[in-house]
């Protein structure tokens, strides 16, 4: 049986492992816009 305190853990769990991963992306996005940018100058 699932209750309510341990369904709040589970989606904050989620929540922060995306939270973690938008970071990630944002990072990589920006490195790789970077690079492109030096490249083309």
């Amino acid at each position: 049986m699932i209750t309510v305190s341990g369904l709040a853990v589970r989606i904050r769990e989620t929540a922060l492992l995306a939270a973690v991963v938008a970071v990630a992306v944002a990072v990589l996005a920006d490195e790789a816009a970077r690079t492109t940018a030096g490249v083309r100058r």
